[in-house]
């Protein structure tokens, strides 16, 4: 009997040691399979980082005045953009449902003048140099003298090319007394550059320019958001054909049907009706 004993207990503890190996053995090859899992996972994290750190090195490699250049390049170049002293675009305004025919004449830090035909009748605006009006035929013909914030802000608006043009070609004398690289901005997944303008007059605006191609897609304000498209040569220099405004009244749609560079304006346009 005592050795049938011994021999159960000789069993048991030769099962126990087993059963101790096995699970030694499987502790181990779970805490192998771990460390390699971490060992992967540490490889695509380490990638992750880098691919970050990579592009943060690449947007901090762009200076404000490399993008700026780009943008001057994309838009046509300096040589082209001198050429051209007046911009005159027929326009389609969408807005509440209603379409309207629109004449806009643009003469880059000199005038703006601009034309509505609604159902209502007709409104104009104009400022040129220092001087500005609006004219509003209905319900009786009134024109009305413009007030001096009111005529630089649409002398700066007459700037067509935009402010990372007029920043970067006419510096000292440019509207855009700075511009600061705030980082990368994703706009409907086309990656842009998200610039602050901070304007002479205190007037701050954000600037997103496309990295891709180098044009400017939207500009953010106090007076809204708008949205450019569909960029078309007119004279040797890229304008946006379809423009998408947003602010307190709604969205606004501007489609361009026909644009004209350098023409010849009329002293009696600019005049006061």
């Amino acid at each position: 009997m005592p050795r049938a004993n011994d021999k159960t207990n000789l069993r048991r503890r030769l099962a126990a040691y087993i059963v101790c190996v096995f699970d030694q053995f499987f502790s181990i090859q779970c805490l192998l399979r771990l460390i390699r899992m971490m060992k992967g996972i540490t490889k695509r994290v380490g990638t992750l980082v880098l691919s970050w750190a990579l592009a943060v090195v690449g947007i901090c490699a762009q200076t404000v005045d490399d993008i700026c250049a780009q943008n001057v390049h994309q838009l046509g170049g300096m040589a082209a953009a001198a050429k051209i002293k007046s911009l005159q675009l027929q326009q389609v305004v969408v807005a509440q449902g209603g379409e309207m025919p629109v004449t806009t004449l643009l003469v880059p830090g000199v005038a703006f003048y601009q034309r509505v035909k609604s159902p209502l009748g007709t409104m104009m605006v104009c400022a040129y140099r220092d001087k500005g009006w609006t004219f509003n035929s209905a319900p009786t013909p009134q024109t009305e003298p413009m007030s001096a914030d009111m005529i630089e802000s649409y002398i700066i608006g007459s700037k067509f090319l935009g402010p990372l043009f007029d920043y970067y070609v006419n510096r000292k004398e440019s509207d855009v007394a700075s511009l600061t690289l705030i980082g990368e901005k994703d706009l409907d997944g086309e990656a842009c550059f998200e610039l602050e303008a901070s304007y002479r007059s205190g007037y701050k605006m954000l600037v997103c320019m496309s990295r891709k191609d180098g044009l400017i897609r939207q500009t953010s304000s106090p007076a809204g958001v708008i949205r450019y498209e569909d960029y078309r040569n007119v004279g040797g220099v890229m304008v946006p054909f379809m423009v998408l405004s947003s602010n307190a009244q709604g969205l606004i749609l501007t489609r361009v049907t026909s644009a004209q560079v350098n023409v010849d304006l009329e002293g009696k346009i600019l005049a006061m009706p």
